[in-house]
């Protein structure tokens, strides 16, 4: 249901929206049951060179489903047990999502703009396990597990923006952001009706980033340019246990575009990035450097398509990136490394439609694996 408050062209004054969705999944030997309910609304404020925005909101969403489960548990390379069983997950999630931003036209060739956003997500997991663990040797065991998790995760983020046209061909875009996340977990898992296992994590970001961006446009063609630096800042705790890992990224790129018909597109550009990572223990640097091309083909009216090949950056998270244990069960932890490796993923893709009275479309990518930013575990008995 959405309700709109649509002013006349150049209108100067309140401008409003009201939109609630909701739907519920019923339960079948098909589908999961999954519930929703996402309420919103928004405001907008214009007078002369200047405007402010802000919205709300809300979503909520409910899900249960049953799976089966296989699970090896091994000590070093000899295999101690297999369990196997009946999963039952239960979770709701609710998330809070508020923004407000203003603009304003210093002229014609220049503007500003900020905008601050909040975002805040609280979640609850509850898994119902009933396994059975066979091992060499010994009496098969049938025994009751369960899971709880709860996550709060809070994010506040500020942005500035700058604009200047300098004339018809050349325009000059600079940005910062800073922002600071905040994440709390508690996991708990019992066996036999006993918790064995008490997780708390505490897991808090701080991330700052300038870039500048140049683009020209005229008769040769699009030039795109710029440089963007990265700055952030982990921290982890885990039971107690704490850890820091500092991120600092530098980046210069460019692109070209030149339309050679009405038919017939290329672009082409390159990227470069240093990367310097100090952990509690340790330190890294990295250099990658990346290409990208696209062509875009309109051989008639019906027939068009394109081909291009990216080399695009991956970095790993901030759980991969996570050194301290987070126990899942009496067995089973994971881990992550805070000297993980960003690498570059290679997609290739060709995209052509055949349009006449019916449409046909044919895609093809290839994907290659990404290098370096993969995260450990470990099993325990």
């Amino acid at each position: 249901y959405v309700i709109n408050i649509v002013s006349k062209e150049g209108y100067e004054g309140i401008e409003g929206n009201v939109s609630v969705s909701a739907r519920v999944l019923p339960s079948t030997p098909y589908d999961d049951y999954l519930s929703n309910a996402a309420p919103s609304g928004s405001l907008t404020y214009t007078r002369g060179k200047w405007d402010v925005a802000t919205r709300y909101g809300y979503t909520y969403n409910a899900e249960s489903r049953a799976h089966d489960m296989w699970r090896r548990e091994l000590d070093g390379s000899e295999v101690q047990s297999i369990a196997t069983g009946k999963a039952t997950f239960m979770s709701s999630n609710r998330s809070h999502n508020y923004f407000i931003d203003t603009d304003y036209d210093i002229n014609k060739r220049n503007s500003v703009s900020l905008k601050y956003t909040w975002m805040q997500t609280d979640g609850d997991t509850d898994t119902d396990y009933l396994m059975q663990r066979t091992k060499t040797g010994y009496t098969p065991k049938t025994y009751h597990e369960q899971a709880w998790q709860t996550n709060r995760n809070t994010d506040h983020a500020l942005t500035a923006f700058y604009r200047l046209d300098l004339d018809n061909h050349w325009r000059i875009y600079s940005d910062f952001n800073l922002s600071h996340f905040n994440g709390e977990n508690t996991y708990l898992y019992g066996e036999r009706g006993d918790t064995i296992v008490r997780s708390n994590g505490n897991n808090k970001q701080t991330f700052a980033q300038f870039k500048t961006d140049v683009t020209y446009n005229g008769k040769i063609g699009t030039i795109d340019f710029g440089a963007s630096s990265a700055l952030r800042h982990m921290n982890f705790t885990t039971n107690q246990v704490c850890s820091t890992t500092d991120n600092d990224n530098y980046s210069v790129y460019a692109s070209y575009t030149k339309a050679l018909s009405d038919k017939y597109s290329l672009s082409a550009g390159t990227s470069a990035e240093y990367i310097n990572t100090k952990t509690t223990d340790d330190a890294m640097h990295q250099f990658l450097l990346s290409f990208n091309c696209r062509a875009n083909l309109d051989f008639t009216d019906d027939i068009y398509g394109n081909i291009s090949y990216q080399g695009r950056t991956t970095r790993p998270n901030q759980r991969m990136m996570d050194p301290n244990r987070l126990w899942q069960d009496s067995v089973l932890y994971f881990c992550g490394n805070p000297l993980l490796k960003s690498g570059i993923a290679h997609n290739l893709t060709a995209d052509f439609s055949l349009y006449t009275l019916h449409s046909l479309q044919s895609i093809a990518a290839i994907a290659a694996p990404t290098i370096g930013a993969s995260s450990t575990c470990g099993v325990m008995q």
